[in-house]
């Protein structure tokens, strides 16, 4: 079973490459928010996140499943796993995708806005992802998540590259100055150059997803056989125990996005894109809990395969504090440099101001609290998973949706989107503590209370008198400041950590993977 220490190296070079990919990621939001303008991001997120939940569909549980499969299998039998997974994602994505088009095109809504072609355009990006995700797997269950990750950053880039040159062709001045906003008259919205630059933004995206399919099947390769297999007589048990985990993806991707969607109809594209800034600084933030539960699922399948509980709980106790301890900086950060966080990501316009009185500033103080939950959540839901409680976490999502959903409906029409933002945290915070019960339930596991409370301690005091001096002191929109002050705050809280709490769970050599000088 691999340890800590292995689970650890191997999430090391992914959050190297998710950084490269989080600032290539802040550069793209910036250009779009600031050039298509409040509306024009509005719809361009839209597409994306309506695209996003019938993905989800196509995943039907069948990525986890397979990692779970091929970690515990013989390596002859790898193949033929891979290759009937690779057949039911084809099926599955092209299957949703139609089903997705479909369905957008008969919402009135949507209609004369650019979201009903340019969700047809995103659908083979989508199905281009779900291969490119299988061929993962196999880098993700041979420890190699490294050539993933150069794979990814590689489809950024050449993402990051075409969309550059689309401003530069049609907006002149848009990529140097983030001055021209080519959607400054909303009457524009289903006509005019704004649309035709965002229906070449989802070709973008598309042509980066294929470059990131072809870097990531040229190493893939070198592990295994890659071909697509159609096995019925495989196929029908393997979804049969994929379903409940395929449902429950399906319900965690709609109470996280179902928001957004809800707005675009209730309130439309404006209240969209001054949301969407907040929700884009949580799924960057995001990108070390992910990573890290991609790397731990393996140990935990095998572990939990061999019985061995006490090494099981060990690495639950671990992830625990890795999680918050990581998870609460970001909220503390976020909570106290709201301001210059929203400039960083996008422009003036989407600040709180007499004309914009509720911006995406409040909007990350509330909704980045979820990524706290969130965070936590994933560390039970994927113990969950490698215990075979996909049935348990079908319920919990559904329990989380139906909430979510009705509380929005409820609060929406009246708040907008600070109803959608305080939803998202509460809906977050009841799956943690329901996927809590069920792994307590299960193990018995309990986190650290002392460490925990120590960590929680260090973090509000160092990061509140880094806040308080950083608004006392200096100009609270600066982003230079922002960052030096921050970069300051998080040397200091680890090296706190270092000396007081994590003496007691983690090795000298690896805590947090950062180096031997910790």
């Amino acid at each position: 079973m691999p340890g800590f220490s292995k689970i650890f190296s191997n999430t090391a070079v992914p959050v190297a490459g998710k950084l490269v990919s989080v600032l290539i990621s802040i550069v793209l939001v910036k250009l779009l928010s600031t050039n298509l303008g409040v509306d024009g991001f509005g719809y361009y997120i839209i597409i994306f996140q309506f695209v996003a939940i019938f993905s989800s569909v196509s995943d039907f549980g069948i990525y986890v499943t397979s990692v779970r499969e091929m970690a515990a299998c013989e390596k002859s039998e790898v193949p033929r796993i891979l290759g009937n997974v690779l057949g039911m994602r084809l099926v599955s994505a092209a299957a949703s995708m139609l089903i997705a088009g479909v369905v957008v095109a008969i919402i009135p809504t949507y209609d004369y806005t650019p979201i009903v072609i340019g969700v047809w355009l995103a659908t083979s990006m989508v199905v281009i992802n779900s291969i490119t995700g299988c061929m993962n797997s196999v880098l993700q269950v041979n420890y190699q998540i490294r050539f993933g990750t150069l794979a990814v950053v590689t489809g950024k880039l050449a993402r990051l590259c075409w969309i550059v040159f689309i401003l530069v062709l049609l907006i002149p001045g848009s990529v140097t100055g983030f001055s021209m906003n080519v959607f400054s008259d909303p009457s524009a919205a289903g006509s005019g150059p704004v649309t035709l630059v965002i229906y070449l933004v989802v070709a973008g995206f598309t042509f980066g997803s294929l470059v990131e399919f072809l870097v990531t099947y040229y190493y893939a390769r070198k592990l295994t056989d890659i071909s697509f297999r159609f096995e019925m007589g495989y196929w029908k048990p393997f979804l049969i125990k994929t379903a409940p985990y395929g449902i429950a993806v399906f319900l965690g991707a709609a109470y996280f996005q179902v928001d957004t969607l809800m707005l675009s109809l209730l309130q439309g594209p404006e209240a969209v894109g001054i949301y969407a800034v907040a929700m884009r600084l949580l799924e960057n933030g995001a990108f070390i809990p992910v990573v890290f539960v991609n790397a731990l699922l393996p140990a935990l399948a095998l572990g939990l395969q061999k019985g061995d509980m006490e090494q099981v709980k060990g690495l639950l106790q671990k992830s625990w504090l890795f999680m918050l301890s990581i998870s609460l900086a970001l909220a503390l950060l976020a909570t106290g440099y709201a301001v210059p966080l929203t400039l960083l990501f996008s422009s003036r316009d989407f600040v709180s101001s007499s004309m914009v009185p509720m911006g995406s500033d409040v909007a990350i103080q509330i909704s980045v609290w979820a990524l706290l939950f969130s965070s936590l959540n994933r560390v039970f839901v994927f113990t969950s998973l490698a215990m075979g409680g996909q049935l348990k976490i079908l319920v919990i999502n559904a329990v989380g949706v139906t909430f979510n959903v009705v509380t929005n409906l409820i609060f929406i029409p009246k708040y907008g989107m600070i109803a959608a933002a305080i939803t998202t945290v509460v809906s977050e915070g009841l799956v943690l503590g329901l996927n809590f019960g069920v792994v307590w339930g299960a193990l018995r596991f309990r986190p650290p209370v002392t460490a925990s409370l120590g960590m929680i301690g260090a973090a509000v005091l160092v990061f509140g008198l880094s806040n308080l001096a950083f608004h006392w002191l200096m100009n609270p929109e600066s982003i230079t400041a922002m960052l030096l002050v921050s970069s300051a705050s998080c040397v200091v809280y680890l090296f706190v950590l270092k000396t007081t709490v994590l003496r007691t769970y983690f090795s000298t050599n690896h805590v947090f993977g950062i180096g031997r000088w910790l």
